[in-house]
């Protein structure tokens, strides 16, 4: 068998896999959950915040950013192809850019591997599988990995994160920064 049908196979089979899961609302990882999620981002985040150590931290320092949820996870191949992307970003935009990790891992040890590995020095949600479905829900996530930009009081800018940093980051960030109605 040539390589090229190998991989094709591969290709094929891993997008299948990727929209079984993403599409499975019956159960599994990406199973929505009852519940909603407040609004106001700093509300919904007062007490669960944590650095990547697992050390509660305060979410006042997302006010006035525009903030990138991002659902992600360790065992997800397109998640660490994208995740050194949105490492650079953040880091050269931290005074108007916070991202606030949302594990779709499976268990708190690879979550925080993953953080450690990729070098992602921003908060994160505890390790709550029933959290992350409730925000995943909420903000109509359907795969990872998947940067849901909102505006510090939650409010939705576009599901199209990710697309916007592969892009034109630069344009992107303004686009949303103007959306929030940040200078």
């Amino acid at each position: 068998m040539r390589w090229s049908y190998v991989l094709l196979l591969l290709v094929v089979l891993g997008g299948g896999f990727y929209i079984y899961s993403t599409k499975n609302k019956g159960g599994g990882w990406f199973a929505p959950s009852t519940g909603s999620v407040d609004a106001d981002l700093v509300k919904v985040f007062a007490k669960q915040l944590v650095d990547t150590a697992g050390r509660p931290v305060s979410a006042t320092h997302l006010r006035g950013k525009v903030v990138g949820l991002y659902f992600s996870a360790h065992w997800c191949p397109p998640c660490r192809t994208f995740t050194p992307k949105l490492v650079a970003f953040r880091d050269a935009n931290s005074e108007n850019f916070e991202v606030v990790f949302v594990s779709f891992d499976k268990d708190e040890k690879a979550k925080s591997d993953y953080m450690e590995e990729t070098g992602m020095k921003w908060a994160t949600v505890p390790f709550d599988l029933d959290l992350t479905r409730k925000l995943a829900a909420h903000y109509q996530v359907e795969g990872i990995p998947s940067l849901v930009i909102v505006d510090s009081q939650g409010k939705l800018i576009t599901l199209e994160g990710r697309d916007g940093i592969e892009r034109q980051a630069d344009a992107a960030l303004a686009s949303w920064r103007q959306t929030a109605g940040l200078k």
